[in-house]
Protein backbone atom coordinates (compact mmCIF):
# COMPACT_ATOMS: atom_id res chain seq x y z
CA UNK A 1 0.00 0.00 0.00
CA UNK A 2 3.05 2.81 1.15
CA UNK A 3 4.48 1.89 -2.87
CA UNK A 4 1.49 1.94 -4.41
CA UNK A 5 0.81 5.70 -2.28
CA UNK A 6 4.31 6.35 -3.44
CA UNK A 7 3.60 6.05 -7.01
CA UNK A 8 0.39 7.67 -7.33
CA UNK A 9 2.04 10.72 -5.50
CA UNK A 10 4.89 10.78 -7.98
CA UNK A 11 2.83 10.69 -10.80
CA UNK A 12 0.31 13.16 -9.61
CA UNK A 13 3.24 15.88 -8.54
CA UNK A 14 5.37 15.57 -10.61
CA UNK A 15 4.24 16.80 -13.80
CA UNK A 16 1.44 19.45 -11.52
CA UNK A 17 2.99 22.30 -13.72
CA UNK A 18 2.93 20.18 -17.18
CA UNK A 19 -0.14 22.06 -18.63
CA UNK A 20 -2.06 25.33 -18.76
CA UNK A 21 -4.57 26.17 -16.27
CA UNK A 22 -8.05 25.89 -18.90
CA UNK A 23 -10.93 27.61 -18.05
CA UNK A 24 -12.63 25.84 -15.38
CA UNK A 25 -9.50 26.40 -13.10
CA UNK A 26 -9.32 30.01 -14.30
CA UNK A 27 -12.88 30.14 -12.56
CA UNK A 28 -11.12 28.49 -9.07
CA UNK A 29 -8.03 30.98 -9.78
CA UNK A 30 -10.58 34.00 -9.17
CA UNK A 31 -12.41 32.76 -6.41
CA UNK A 32 -9.40 32.09 -4.37
CA UNK A 33 -7.94 35.45 -5.09
CA UNK A 34 -11.32 37.32 -4.06
CA UNK A 35 -11.89 37.84 -0.23
CA UNK A 36 -13.16 34.57 1.82
CA UNK A 37 -16.86 36.59 1.75
CA UNK A 38 -16.48 37.59 -2.04
CA UNK A 39 -15.40 33.69 -3.37
CA UNK A 40 -18.11 32.44 -0.97
CA UNK A 41 -20.40 35.08 -3.30
CA UNK A 42 -18.76 33.82 -6.31
CA UNK A 43 -19.45 30.48 -5.71
CA UNK A 44 -22.80 30.33 -5.03
CA UNK A 45 -24.00 33.00 -7.92
CA UNK A 46 -21.54 31.04 -10.46
CA UNK A 47 -20.77 27.74 -9.96
CA UNK A 48 -22.97 24.33 -9.52
CA UNK A 49 -20.75 22.80 -7.07
CA UNK A 50 -21.24 23.43 -3.15
CA UNK A 51 -18.36 25.86 -1.64
CA UNK A 52 -16.40 22.99 0.48
CA UNK A 53 -13.97 22.67 -2.51
CA UNK A 54 -13.44 26.38 -2.96
CA UNK A 55 -12.83 27.11 1.02
CA UNK A 56 -10.41 24.18 1.12
CA UNK A 57 -8.61 25.89 -1.72
CA UNK A 58 -9.11 29.62 -0.30
CA UNK A 59 -6.94 28.45 2.57
CA UNK A 60 -4.55 26.50 0.47
CA UNK A 61 -3.14 28.94 -1.70
CA UNK A 62 -2.85 31.26 1.49
CA UNK A 63 -0.45 28.70 2.40
CA UNK A 64 0.94 27.57 -1.17
CA UNK A 65 0.43 29.75 -3.64
CA UNK A 66 -1.90 30.99 -6.47
CA UNK A 67 0.57 29.27 -8.95
CA UNK A 68 -0.59 26.14 -11.46
CA UNK A 69 1.81 23.94 -8.50
CA UNK A 70 0.38 25.74 -5.63
CA UNK A 71 -3.40 25.63 -7.17
CA UNK A 72 -3.48 22.38 -7.96
CA UNK A 73 -1.18 20.80 -5.14
CA UNK A 74 -4.16 20.28 -2.74
CA UNK A 75 -6.06 18.31 -5.32
CA UNK A 76 -2.83 16.28 -5.49
CA UNK A 77 -2.47 15.27 -2.02
CA UNK A 78 -6.27 14.09 -2.10
CA UNK A 79 -5.56 12.08 -4.93
CA UNK A 80 -2.76 10.48 -3.81
CA UNK A 81 -4.63 9.78 -0.18
CA UNK A 82 -7.49 8.27 -2.12
CA UNK A 83 -5.06 5.14 -3.00
CA UNK A 84 -4.56 3.80 0.71
CA UNK A 85 -8.50 4.29 1.27
CA UNK A 86 -9.54 2.60 -1.76
CA UNK A 87 -6.83 -0.54 -1.05
CA UNK A 88 -8.65 -0.60 2.62
CA UNK A 89 -11.70 -0.70 1.25
CA UNK A 90 -11.00 -3.05 -1.65
CA UNK A 91 -8.96 -5.32 1.84
CA UNK A 92 -12.38 -5.30 3.46
CA UNK A 93 -14.98 -6.69 0.20
CA UNK A 94 -12.00 -8.88 -1.41
CA UNK A 95 -8.84 -9.84 0.12
CA UNK A 96 -5.36 -8.18 0.21
CA UNK A 97 -4.87 -9.96 -3.86
CA UNK A 98 -8.13 -7.72 -4.71
CA UNK A 99 -6.73 -4.63 -2.58
CA UNK A 100 -3.75 -4.87 -4.25
CA UNK A 101 -5.18 -4.51 -7.70
CA UNK A 102 -7.86 -1.98 -6.89
CA UNK A 103 -4.66 0.25 -5.04
CA UNK A 104 -2.91 0.07 -8.51
CA UNK A 105 -5.40 1.54 -10.50
CA UNK A 106 -6.32 4.28 -8.24
CA UNK A 107 -2.51 5.09 -8.26
CA UNK A 108 -2.79 4.82 -11.92
CA UNK A 109 -6.16 5.64 -13.32
CA UNK A 110 -5.70 8.25 -15.89
CA UNK A 111 -9.19 9.81 -15.48
CA UNK A 112 -7.93 10.45 -11.23
CA UNK A 113 -4.53 11.43 -11.95
CA UNK A 114 -6.13 14.03 -14.64
CA UNK A 115 -8.23 15.53 -11.66
CA UNK A 116 -5.28 14.87 -8.89
CA UNK A 117 -4.11 17.90 -11.42
CA UNK A 118 -6.79 20.19 -11.57
CA UNK A 119 -7.86 22.71 -9.29
CA UNK A 120 -11.38 21.85 -9.13
CA UNK A 121 -13.57 19.38 -6.92
CA UNK A 122 -13.20 16.03 -8.73
CA UNK A 123 -10.31 15.30 -6.58
CA UNK A 124 -11.76 16.06 -3.22
CA UNK A 125 -15.35 14.38 -4.07
CA UNK A 126 -13.41 11.03 -5.17
CA UNK A 127 -11.08 11.31 -2.27
CA UNK A 128 -14.60 11.90 0.49
CA UNK A 129 -16.95 9.05 -1.93
CA UNK A 130 -13.93 6.53 -1.17
CA UNK A 131 -14.03 7.45 2.55
CA UNK A 132 -17.23 7.41 3.07
CA UNK A 133 -17.07 3.45 1.12
CA UNK A 134 -14.53 2.30 3.69
CA UNK A 135 -16.43 3.19 6.55
CA UNK A 136 -19.62 1.41 4.83
CA UNK A 137 -18.04 -1.59 4.57
CA UNK A 138 -16.57 -1.19 8.05
CA UNK A 139 -19.46 -0.84 9.40
CA UNK A 140 -21.24 -4.07 7.19
CA UNK A 141 -18.36 -5.78 9.66
CA UNK A 142 -18.87 -4.58 12.99
CA UNK A 143 -21.19 -1.88 13.00
CA UNK A 144 -18.94 -0.03 15.21
CA UNK A 145 -20.14 3.38 16.44
CA UNK A 146 -17.25 5.02 15.26
CA UNK A 147 -17.84 3.41 11.84
CA UNK A 148 -21.15 4.61 11.42
CA UNK A 149 -19.87 8.47 12.09
CA UNK A 150 -17.27 7.95 10.04
CA UNK A 151 -20.05 6.83 7.04
CA UNK A 152 -22.27 9.53 7.93
CA UNK A 153 -19.36 12.38 7.95
CA UNK A 154 -17.41 10.86 5.22
CA UNK A 155 -21.04 11.20 3.15
CA UNK A 156 -22.19 14.02 4.04
CA UNK A 157 -19.05 15.97 3.22
CA UNK A 158 -19.24 14.06 0.24
CA UNK A 159 -22.23 15.93 -0.95
CA UNK A 160 -20.83 19.26 0.96
CA UNK A 161 -17.85 18.55 -2.51
CA UNK A 162 -20.15 17.83 -5.52
CA UNK A 163 -24.00 16.67 -5.33
CA UNK A 164 -23.35 13.63 -7.87
CA UNK A 165 -21.94 12.05 -4.42
CA UNK A 166 -25.40 11.58 -3.42
CA UNK A 167 -26.09 9.12 -6.09
CA UNK A 168 -23.33 6.92 -4.10
CA UNK A 169 -24.21 8.00 -0.76
CA UNK A 170 -28.57 6.99 -1.05
CA UNK A 171 -27.49 3.37 -1.61
CA UNK A 172 -25.20 2.73 0.89
CA UNK A 173 -27.79 4.16 3.15
CA UNK A 174 -30.83 2.29 1.99
CA UNK A 175 -28.33 -0.82 1.78
CA UNK A 176 -27.25 -0.06 5.97
CA UNK A 177 -31.29 0.22 6.59
CA UNK A 178 -32.14 -3.09 4.90
CA UNK A 179 -29.31 -5.36 5.70
CA UNK A 180 -27.37 -3.70 8.31
CA UNK A 181 -27.40 -3.70 11.99
CA UNK A 182 -31.12 -3.33 12.17
CA UNK A 183 -33.37 -0.13 11.68
CA UNK A 184 -33.42 0.59 15.47
CA UNK A 185 -29.89 1.02 14.94
CA UNK A 186 -29.56 2.58 12.30
CA UNK A 187 -32.36 5.48 12.87
CA UNK A 188 -30.14 7.95 14.71
CA UNK A 189 -27.21 7.67 11.90
CA UNK A 190 -29.58 7.87 8.99
CA UNK A 191 -31.50 10.80 11.00
CA UNK A 192 -28.10 13.12 11.34
CA UNK A 193 -27.04 11.90 7.35
CA UNK A 194 -30.63 13.42 6.26
CA UNK A 195 -30.16 16.84 8.41
CA UNK A 196 -26.49 17.32 6.63
CA UNK A 197 -28.31 16.34 3.36
CA UNK A 198 -31.50 18.51 3.78
CA UNK A 199 -29.31 21.87 5.19
CA UNK A 200 -27.38 21.70 1.93
CA UNK A 201 -30.60 21.46 0.07
CA UNK A 202 -31.84 25.54 -0.39
CA UNK A 203 -27.61 25.26 -1.78
CA UNK A 204 -28.06 23.33 -3.86
CA UNK A 205 -31.57 24.10 -5.21
CA UNK A 206 -30.15 27.93 -5.37
CA UNK A 207 -27.34 26.86 -6.99
CA UNK A 208 -29.64 24.83 -9.39
CA UNK A 209 -31.09 28.39 -10.44
CA UNK A 210 -27.85 30.45 -10.70
CA UNK A 211 -25.28 28.42 -11.77
CA UNK A 212 -25.60 28.87 -15.64
CA UNK A 213 -25.21 24.56 -16.23
CA UNK A 214 -27.78 24.51 -18.54
CA UNK A 215 -25.55 24.16 -21.68
CA UNK A 216 -25.07 20.33 -20.21
CA UNK A 217 -28.68 19.42 -21.40
CA UNK A 218 -28.17 20.90 -25.12
CA UNK A 219 -25.53 18.42 -25.76
CA UNK A 220 -25.97 14.96 -27.56
CA UNK A 221 -26.75 12.76 -24.12
CA UNK A 222 -25.43 9.41 -25.95
CA UNK A 223 -21.64 11.42 -26.76
CA UNK A 224 -21.93 12.03 -23.05
CA UNK A 225 -22.93 8.75 -21.88
CA UNK A 226 -20.36 7.56 -23.63
CA UNK A 227 -17.48 9.53 -22.95
CA UNK A 228 -18.30 8.59 -19.60
CA UNK A 229 -16.76 4.79 -20.28
CA UNK A 230 -14.38 6.24 -22.30
CA UNK A 231 -13.04 8.81 -19.26
CA UNK A 232 -13.37 5.82 -16.86
CA UNK A 233 -10.78 3.76 -19.42
CA UNK A 234 -8.42 6.07 -20.85
CA UNK A 235 -8.85 9.68 -19.29
CA UNK A 236 -10.16 12.37 -20.98
CA UNK A 237 -7.55 12.32 -23.93
CA UNK A 238 -6.62 8.80 -24.22
CA UNK A 239 -3.21 7.97 -25.96
CA UNK A 240 -2.24 8.57 -29.85
CA UNK A 241 -5.27 8.18 -31.73
CA UNK A 242 -7.73 6.21 -29.34
CA UNK A 243 -9.99 9.50 -28.93
CA UNK A 244 -11.16 8.83 -32.46
CA UNK A 245 -12.39 5.55 -31.54
CA UNK A 246 -14.58 6.47 -28.25
CA UNK A 247 -17.56 4.05 -29.65
CA UNK A 248 -15.51 1.10 -29.78
CA UNK A 249 -13.58 1.94 -26.41
CA UNK A 250 -17.09 2.01 -24.59
CA UNK A 251 -18.11 -1.18 -25.98
CA UNK A 252 -14.52 -2.83 -25.11
CA UNK A 253 -14.77 -0.76 -21.65
CA UNK A 254 -18.35 -1.92 -20.90
CA UNK A 255 -17.53 -5.66 -21.88
CA UNK A 256 -14.53 -6.20 -19.58
CA UNK A 257 -16.56 -4.94 -16.79
CA UNK A 258 -19.39 -7.32 -17.66
CA UNK A 259 -17.04 -9.92 -17.74
CA UNK A 260 -14.73 -8.57 -15.07
CA UNK A 261 -18.35 -8.99 -13.03
CA UNK A 262 -18.97 -12.31 -14.13
CA UNK A 263 -15.83 -13.90 -13.47
CA UNK A 264 -16.13 -12.79 -10.02
CA UNK A 265 -19.37 -14.17 -9.23
CA UNK A 266 -18.89 -17.72 -11.00
CA UNK A 267 -15.39 -18.28 -9.14
CA UNK A 268 -15.64 -16.58 -5.78
CA UNK A 269 -17.59 -17.52 -2.88
CA UNK A 270 -19.04 -16.37 1.00
CA UNK A 271 -18.67 -12.62 1.78
CA UNK A 272 -16.57 -11.99 -0.98
CA UNK A 273 -19.21 -13.07 -3.96
CA UNK A 274 -21.54 -10.73 -2.07
CA UNK A 275 -19.12 -7.52 -1.81
CA UNK A 276 -18.67 -7.74 -5.55
CA UNK A 277 -21.95 -8.08 -6.54
CA UNK A 278 -22.43 -5.39 -3.45
CA UNK A 279 -20.00 -2.96 -5.29
CA UNK A 280 -21.71 -3.75 -8.84
CA UNK A 281 -24.89 -2.60 -7.62
CA UNK A 282 -23.40 0.57 -6.27
CA UNK A 283 -21.47 1.34 -8.91
CA UNK A 284 -24.64 0.84 -11.20
CA UNK A 285 -27.00 3.17 -9.08
CA UNK A 286 -23.99 5.62 -9.00
CA UNK A 287 -24.20 5.77 -12.54
CA UNK A 288 -27.81 4.48 -13.82
CA UNK A 289 -29.72 6.81 -11.72
CA UNK A 290 -28.40 9.83 -12.37
CA UNK A 291 -29.24 9.03 -16.04
CA UNK A 292 -33.04 8.26 -14.72
CA UNK A 293 -32.92 11.81 -13.38
CA UNK A 294 -31.76 13.17 -17.01
CA UNK A 295 -35.06 11.46 -18.45
CA UNK A 296 -37.18 12.27 -16.64
CA UNK A 297 -35.90 15.94 -15.06
CA UNK A 298 -32.61 18.06 -15.15
CA UNK A 299 -30.15 16.75 -17.33
CA UNK A 300 -26.34 17.31 -16.23
CA UNK A 301 -24.88 13.93 -17.07
CA UNK A 302 -20.95 14.74 -17.65
CA UNK A 303 -18.10 12.07 -17.47
CA UNK A 304 -16.85 13.82 -14.92
CA UNK A 305 -19.86 14.08 -12.50
CA UNK A 306 -19.89 10.77 -12.73
CA UNK A 307 -16.43 9.50 -11.02
CA UNK A 308 -17.93 8.35 -7.79
CA UNK A 309 -18.60 5.45 -9.30
CA UNK A 310 -15.34 4.76 -9.89
CA UNK A 311 -14.02 3.37 -6.58
CA UNK A 312 -16.69 0.43 -6.97
CA UNK A 313 -15.74 0.15 -10.00
CA UNK A 314 -12.57 -0.60 -9.35
CA UNK A 315 -13.28 -2.86 -6.74
CA UNK A 316 -15.62 -5.07 -9.11
CA UNK A 317 -12.86 -5.30 -11.46
CA UNK A 318 -9.88 -6.30 -9.30
CA UNK A 319 -12.00 -8.73 -7.60
CA UNK A 320 -12.92 -10.22 -11.64
CA UNK A 321 -8.98 -10.69 -11.75
CA UNK A 322 -7.97 -12.10 -8.78
CA UNK A 323 -10.06 -14.77 -8.86
CA UNK A 324 -8.21 -17.85 -7.83
CA UNK A 325 -9.06 -20.14 -10.77
CA UNK A 326 -7.39 -17.37 -12.49
CA UNK A 327 -4.42 -18.14 -11.09
CA UNK A 328 -1.62 -15.99 -12.78
CA UNK A 329 -3.52 -15.13 -15.58
CA UNK A 330 -5.70 -12.56 -13.63
CA UNK A 331 -2.53 -10.68 -12.43
CA UNK A 332 -0.54 -10.74 -15.38
CA UNK A 333 -4.04 -9.04 -16.72
CA UNK A 334 -4.59 -6.66 -14.09
CA UNK A 335 -0.78 -5.87 -14.91
CA UNK A 336 -1.43 -5.04 -18.65
CA UNK A 337 -4.76 -2.75 -17.66
CA UNK A 338 -2.06 -0.99 -15.35
CA UNK A 339 0.48 -0.57 -18.05
CA UNK A 340 -2.39 0.84 -20.79
CA UNK A 341 -3.28 3.57 -17.65
CA UNK A 342 0.40 4.93 -17.20
CA UNK A 343 0.49 5.01 -21.11
CA UNK A 344 -2.66 7.36 -21.12
CA UNK A 345 -0.76 9.38 -18.10
CA UNK A 346 2.48 9.87 -19.83
CA UNK A 347 0.75 11.31 -22.88
CA UNK A 348 -1.05 13.62 -20.64
CA UNK A 349 1.80 14.87 -19.33
CA UNK A 350 4.13 15.07 -22.65
CA UNK A 351 2.03 15.55 -25.57
CA UNK A 352 0.47 19.06 -25.67
CA UNK A 353 -2.42 17.24 -27.94
CA UNK A 354 -3.48 15.37 -24.79
CA UNK A 355 -3.36 18.46 -22.65
CA UNK A 356 -5.59 21.01 -21.49
CA UNK A 357 -5.63 24.38 -23.30
CA UNK A 358 -2.48 25.85 -23.50
CA UNK A 359 -3.31 29.11 -22.68
CA UNK A 360 0.06 29.55 -20.69
CA UNK A 361 2.27 29.48 -24.14
CA UNK A 362 -0.76 31.96 -25.88
CA UNK A 363 0.38 34.42 -22.60
CA UNK A 364 4.00 34.00 -23.25
CA UNK A 365 3.24 34.24 -27.41
CA UNK A 366 1.30 38.09 -26.60
CA UNK A 367 4.46 38.91 -24.10
CA UNK A 368 4.94 42.04 -22.62
CA UNK A 369 5.06 45.25 -24.13
CA UNK A 370 5.28 49.17 -23.03
CA UNK A 371 2.57 50.15 -25.60
CA UNK A 372 -1.33 49.57 -25.28
CA UNK A 373 -2.77 46.87 -27.38
CA UNK A 374 -5.83 45.52 -28.02
CA UNK A 375 -6.37 41.50 -27.76
CA UNK A 376 -9.59 40.34 -29.43
CA UNK A 377 -10.21 36.76 -27.75
CA UNK A 378 -13.05 34.70 -29.65
CA UNK A 379 -14.74 32.71 -27.60
CA UNK A 380 -14.72 35.94 -25.64
CA UNK A 381 -15.30 34.23 -22.22
CA UNK A 382 -12.25 32.91 -22.25
CA UNK A 383 -10.87 35.64 -21.35
CA UNK A 384 -11.30 34.81 -17.97
CA UNK A 385 -8.41 32.33 -18.63
CA UNK A 386 -6.15 34.42 -20.67
CA UNK A 387 -5.86 36.85 -18.06
CA UNK A 388 -4.01 34.64 -15.53
CA UNK A 389 -1.33 34.52 -18.09
CA UNK A 390 -1.82 38.21 -19.11
CA UNK A 391 -3.04 39.69 -15.72
CA UNK A 392 -3.23 43.41 -17.15
CA UNK A 393 -6.00 42.50 -19.88
CA UNK A 394 -9.42 43.98 -19.48
CA UNK A 395 -12.04 45.55 -20.69
CA UNK A 396 -11.97 48.11 -23.22
CA UNK A 397 -14.44 51.41 -24.44
CA UNK A 398 -15.90 52.31 -27.25
CA UNK A 399 -12.41 53.06 -28.92
CA UNK A 400 -8.79 52.68 -28.72
CA UNK A 401 -6.07 54.18 -30.53
CA UNK A 402 -3.52 51.26 -30.80
CA UNK A 403 -0.30 50.53 -33.33
CA UNK A 404 -1.19 46.29 -32.37
CA UNK A 405 -3.73 43.98 -32.38
CA UNK A 406 -3.54 40.27 -31.47
CA UNK A 407 -6.34 37.82 -32.01
CA UNK A 408 -6.68 34.84 -30.76
CA UNK A 409 -8.85 32.11 -31.69
CA UNK A 410 -9.72 28.90 -29.72
CA UNK A 411 -10.58 25.80 -32.17
CA UNK A 412 -11.58 23.32 -30.15
CA UNK A 413 -14.72 21.90 -28.64
CA UNK A 414 -17.13 24.63 -27.16
CA UNK A 415 -20.37 23.42 -25.03
CA UNK A 416 -23.06 25.90 -26.86
CA UNK A 417 -23.06 27.60 -30.05
CA UNK A 418 -20.37 27.75 -33.39
CA UNK A 419 -16.99 28.43 -32.80
CA UNK A 420 -16.42 31.91 -34.82
CA UNK A 421 -13.39 33.71 -36.02
CA UNK A 422 -11.94 37.04 -34.90
CA UNK A 423 -12.66 39.96 -38.34
CA UNK A 424 -9.29 41.15 -39.33
CA UNK A 425 -8.75 44.73 -38.22
CA UNK A 426 -9.32 47.25 -41.25
CA UNK A 427 -6.25 49.13 -43.06
CA UNK A 428 -4.27 50.29 -41.67
CA UNK A 429 -2.89 46.82 -40.07
CA UNK A 430 -1.70 44.15 -41.84
CA UNK A 431 -1.17 41.20 -40.54
CA UNK A 432 2.57 40.69 -39.29
CA UNK A 433 2.95 37.40 -37.43
CA UNK A 434 0.58 33.95 -37.71
CA UNK A 435 1.35 31.28 -35.29
CA UNK A 436 -0.36 27.58 -34.50
CA UNK A 437 -0.32 27.18 -30.48
CA UNK A 438 -1.93 23.77 -29.90
CA UNK A 439 -5.50 24.67 -30.51
CA UNK A 440 -5.29 28.07 -31.13
CA UNK A 441 -4.34 30.50 -33.79
CA UNK A 442 -2.73 33.74 -32.79
CA UNK A 443 -2.66 36.33 -35.02
CA UNK A 444 -0.78 40.05 -34.60
CA UNK A 445 -1.55 42.97 -37.09
CA UNK A 446 0.38 46.01 -36.77
CA UNK A 447 -0.30 49.81 -38.10
CA UNK A 448 2.82 52.00 -39.09
CA UNK A 449 1.06 54.62 -36.18
CA UNK A 450 -1.42 54.56 -33.74
CA UNK A 451 -4.94 54.36 -34.97
CA UNK A 452 -7.96 55.18 -33.04
CA UNK A 453 -10.05 51.86 -33.51
CA UNK A 454 -13.52 51.38 -33.05
CA UNK A 455 -13.91 48.35 -30.73
CA UNK A 456 -17.19 47.58 -32.18
CA UNK A 457 -15.21 46.60 -35.49
CA UNK A 458 -13.46 44.02 -33.59
CA UNK A 459 -16.26 42.12 -32.48
CA UNK A 460 -18.10 38.82 -34.08
CA UNK A 461 -21.95 37.93 -33.38
CA UNK A 462 -22.55 34.66 -31.86
CA UNK A 463 -23.26 33.37 -27.98
CA UNK A 464 -19.19 32.65 -28.71
CA UNK A 465 -18.47 35.83 -30.30
CA UNK A 466 -14.99 37.80 -30.72
CA UNK A 467 -14.75 40.37 -27.84
CA UNK A 468 -11.72 42.63 -27.69
CA UNK A 469 -10.11 43.75 -24.56
CA UNK A 470 -7.44 46.10 -24.05
CA UNK A 471 -4.11 45.20 -23.05
CA UNK A 472 -2.10 48.21 -20.89
CA UNK A 473 1.84 48.44 -21.59
CA UNK A 474 3.53 48.32 -18.99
Amino acid sequence: MLALTAVAALVRFATLDAQSLWYDEALTYDLVNSSFGGMIDGALDHEAQPPLYFVLAWLWVHVFGDGEVGLRSLSALLGTLTVPVAYEAARIAGGRRVALAAGAFTALSPALVWYSQEARAYALMIFLCAVSLLFFLRSLDGARRRDLVGWVVGSALAFAAHYFAIFLVLPMAAWLLLRGPGPRRMLPYLAGLAAGLLAMAPLLLYQQQHSGVDWIGEIPRWPRVRDVVFLFVAGPNGVARLTDHRDEVFAVGLGGFALALATALAWTRGVVRGRVALMAGLAAAAMLVPLLVALFGPDYILDRNLLPAWIPLAIVVAAGLCAPRLRWAGPALAAVVCLGFAACVYAAATNPERQRDDWRSVGERIGASTEDRLVVVAPYWHMRTLRVYQPGLKRTGASLTVRRIVTVELEAFVPFGDLVTAPAPPPPFRETFYARIQNFTVREYTAPRPVAVPTAALRSPGVNRAVPFVLPGR
